[in-house]
């Protein structure tokens, strides 16, 4: 009965859809759907981010959920793995209880900044049956943070994009990177995950001195990551470009 964005969708071999986004439907009249879910009620907030599946003919609910604290809560990016899991990223400022979920995670606690309230990026597994979290982690720095794509690999190792204005004393996470620090006012930043998603394998900034934003991403042969945006940066980092320079009015 109140506001819904959808965000993010994937499909398993089988034609169901899975689908996450954002939901301001805390309560009656009418209530989010939900079924088989982890989290059957409003957490708290404007929105809940919420992961749906839809079965094959679109015409019932397989599971839904809730997914959030007691902030608001934005389900941007979903992808699957071969064994029927589900991964969700996007972005989280419930700091406070009830907190959003963590379940073996690689960051168990949301980034503070003394001046303002912050997002944090998260990243969230769950099991076929979408009423249980295998793991659920935030990530982020003390400024901004924001998961837009996330892509899996055959290993069920999360690749996972957005952007961050995080740096300084309370940087985004950052393990084997081609970029270490941040370049401009917001970066792109590619991270994957151990398949337990506890830790990290790597993690990196990708911009230059103006804005850069990522918002999708894939998995390549070898397990190369692809990641997709736009910049503002001239001196954005190129390799073997189509495109060498920053075209410009």
């Amino acid at each position: 009965s109140s506001y819904e964005t959808g965000s993010g969708i994937a499909v398993d071999a089988g034609g169901s859809a899975y689908v996450t986004g954002q939901t301001s439907s805390s309560g009656l009249p009418v209530f989010f759907p939900t079924r088989n879910a982890y989290q059957p009620s409003f957490a708290g907030g404007y929105y809940d981010a919420f992961v749906t599946r839809l079965s094959s003919t679109g015409s019932a609910l397989v599971h839904s959920t809730y997914l959030g604290g007691s902030g608001d809560d934005v389900g941007a990016g979903i992808a699957l793995d071969a064994g029927g899991n589900i991964y969700v990223t996007g972005n989280t400022n419930s700091s406070e209880s009830p907190y959003f979920p963590t379940v073996n995670p690689y960051q168990s606690s949301h980034s503070t900044h003394p001046d303002y309230e912050v997002e944090d990026a998260f990243v969230s597994k769950f099991g076929p049956s979408g009423s249980n979290l295998l793991y659920s982690t935030y990530l982020g720095g003390t400024s901004p943070d924001y998961g837009m794509g996330i892509a899996v690999d055959s290993t069920g190792s999360a690749f996972v994009t957005g952007y961050t204005q995080s740096s300084g004393s309370g940087p985004f996470p950052i393990v084997n990177a081609y970029q270490s620090s941040l370049a401009g006012n917001n970066d792109a930043f590619v991270t994957r995950f151990a398949p337990a998603g506890s830790s990290l394998v790597f993690s990196t900034y990708l911009g230059g001195s103006s804005q850069d934003y990522a918002y999708g991403v894939d998995v390549g042969p070898g397990r190369s990551a692809f990641a997709a945006g736009y910049t503002s940066s001239s001196d954005f980092p190129v390799l073997n470009p189509y495109q060498a320079s920053y075209a410009v009015n």
